[in-house]
């Protein structure tokens, strides 16, 4: 391992200067990718995983470790170690699947949370470190993702011993399985192992009787015309925006256009298909952000979002001044722009109101969803755990399968589809929202604080990205040769 890391970075310091490898295309909204999954693409009806009975626990434990993110409820990992009904589709729906794994493989299931990653960070290094690490599983943060990796403290999911982990299947997304792997190391995963990670994909929520007292175009139909761009959206904005309280300048006593929050700025970047580091024929990362297209973009994206006239960004609104979510569900904007996690806390407001997939850059691009660079919940293995390997490998495929099974196709049909979106042509978009995804590892795996740079540009309202770039880009390559060294460490 240390030998082929060490010709793959030398063959990167070679090319270095001529990285000109060819751009992943992200696959079409339209296309089936039998190695992805999502909220959209449940499994039932495909045949469970062939487990062999003589694969048991005998009564072990199997631990899981999760984290939430900053105690912030509605990213808490709800639908694993549940431990009684309480009448409610996922919850029950999860306990379901814990006790017929229990059963099936002969295991006690063992969940440790964390309401933070720092604590649960501190938790995973501390076991590892002492060798003598008891966690089977953890589900972290995408924010803490690299240094997981560059500490050493997670293990190979490519390996002959987890035997029945299969990421091809259905209930794994294989888009992510790719884009988190280093030199052909897979270090994490997404899936139905958990909906944690579906929560965190980034949407439109429209409030439907304004934009029917207001006339404007119903955007459910230019979605599937191929019509719902930035441009259509932001114009569409500018027409809702309207002083109401007779105050000179717009306060969130008026009614807006979009309201948003910082972090949407990455997620609006994915979906107009500019990527600040993709990876190339040997999966070695490289950046790719500083061309001519990807900075037109990002500018044209930045003079939308900082129109002050109709836009209202949370993060640089005053002191004491409503959230992006309560000024939308006051029925004081037309769009806001957030989580699919929003959607529970939505649904409890008198706003009628539809949800919609990120728009286009422009019409001739597939519709790209994308999920926080952040706080996505990646599925890894500790690296000191090895014992029980082949029963872990069975315990992920299985669990993973179940929660296809079961747990998705209530988040999917009966939370989003029946209870947070109150309409059909809502219960449509879903398949938009969840089915291209695409993931930008510059701003997965954080190199030079990347992502976090991107987002605080929303705070001062800075629209020079080329200067931000120029002020970084060493920073951000020194990210990713701090990886790749750390790499040739790992034993």
């Amino acid at each position: 391992m240390k030998r082929f890391i060490s010709c793959l970075l030398l063959l990167l310091t070679l090319l270095s200067a001529a990285a000109c490898a060819a751009k992943q295309n992200s696959p079409s909204a339209s296309e089936t990718d039998s190695t992805g999954t999502s909220a959209a693409q449940t499994t039932q009806g495909e045949a469970p995983p062939a487990i062999p009975d003589s694969v048991k626990g005998n009564g072990s434990s199997i631990v899981i470790q999760t984290e939430g993110w900053a105690d912030y409820s509605p990213l808490n990992i709800l639908d694993i170690g549940v431990t009684e009904m309480r009448n409610e589709g996922i919850n029950d729906a999860a306990y379901t699947r814990d006790r017929r794994i229990e059963e099936a493989l002969e295991v006690k299931l063992e969940v440790r949370s964390y309401g933070h990653y720092p604590e649960s960070y501190q938790a995973l290094s501390t076991a590892v470190s002492s060798g003598d690490s008891d966690i089977d599983f953890c589900v972290m943060r995408s924010a803490i993702f690299t240094t997981a990796i560059t500490n050493d403290l997670l293990l190979d999911l490519d390996q002959e011993e987890l035997v029945w982990f299969d990421p091809g299947k259905s209930w794994w997304d294989g888009n992510s399985y790719d884009a988190l792997s280093i030199a052909d190391v897979h270090y994490g995963v997404t899936g139905d192992f958990t909906t944690a990670d579906d929560l965190t994909y980034w949407c439109v929520y429209f409030n439907k009787g304004l934009r029917a007292d207001l006339s404007l175009d119903n955007p459910y139909e230019l979605v599937k015309n191929d019509e719902w761009t930035y441009d259509r959206m932001f114009e569409m904005a500018s027409r809702a925006a309207m002083d109401l309280d007779g105050v000179d300048g717009m306060t969130d006593s008026d009614r807006w256009g979009v309201s948003m929050i910082r972090d949407i700025l990455g997620g609006a970047l994915n979906t107009a298909g500019i990527n600040i580091v993709q990876k190339d024929e040997n999966d070695l990362p490289y950046l790719s952000f500083a061309t001519e297209a990807n900075i037109t973009k990002m500018q044209h994206l930045l003079e939308l979002f900082y129109n002050d006239e109709y836009v209202y960004c949370f993060a640089n609104r005053p002191a004491g001044t409503k959230d992006e979510i309560s000024i939308f569900t006051g029925g004081n904007t037309l769009f806001t722009i957030g989580g699919v996690y929003y959607g529970p806390q939505m649904r409890d407001s008198d706003t009628e109101f539809g949800m919609l997939p990120m728009p286009k850059y422009d019409e001739s691009q597939e519709y790209i969803s994308a999920t926080s660079p952040l706080f996505l919940s990646i599925l890894c293995t500790p690296k000191t755990n090895k014992d029980n390997a082949e029963l872990k490998g069975a315990f992920m495929e299985l669990y993973s399968y179940l929660g296809s099974e079961l747990v998705i196709p209530e988040f999917y049909d009966r939370l989003l589809k029946w209870k947070v979106a109150s309409d059909d042509e809502s219960r449509e978009m879903m398949d938009y929202i969840f089915g291209n995804t695409a993931y930008d590892i510059g701003g997965l795996f954080n190199f030079g604080d990347i992502s976090f740079l991107i987002i605080d540009m929303m705070y001062t309202k800075n629209t020079n990205i080329v200067s931000l770039w120029e002020a970084n880009e060493v920073k951000v390559q020194q990210g990713i040769d701090n990886l790749l060294s750390a790499l040739q460490n790992v034993s």
